[in-house]
């Protein structure tokens, strides 16, 4: 089994005790989620039609139309960071609805 370096080596004696071997990982947990996650958003940016599809109902709300119920709250967390002047983060929950608003 490979693990991290997480509680010691308090875990690494229980798996010995019951015979099985325990590596520790080159990299910590948070290293290895960070690879995995972000080396695939990296080589998967969005497209520029899904960015247009994006844009357009952020607009849409700005100008004051109602966005469908589906991504009504991602579109709202996105344009309330535009009008505030932040930085645009958008939350894992409103990437997966706008994906799958966008999809259909």
């Amino acid at each position: 089994m490979v693990g991290d370096r997480y509680a010691g080596e308090w875990p690494r004696e229980q798996f010995r005790n019951k015979g099985i071997r325990y590596e520790v990982a080159d990299l910590p947990k948070v290293d290895l989620y960070r690879e995995l996650l972000l080396g695939d958003i990296i080589k998967r940016m969005p497209s520029a039609a899904f960015n247009k599809f994006v844009e357009t109902h952020v607009q849409a709300y700005l100008d004051g139309k109602a966005p469908p119920a589906a991504i009504q709250s991602a579109v709202m967390n996105i344009a309330d960071d535009y009008v505030a002047g932040k930085d645009i983060a958008v939350k894992a929950g409103d990437y997966i609805a706008l994906q799958n608003q966008f999809r259909k």
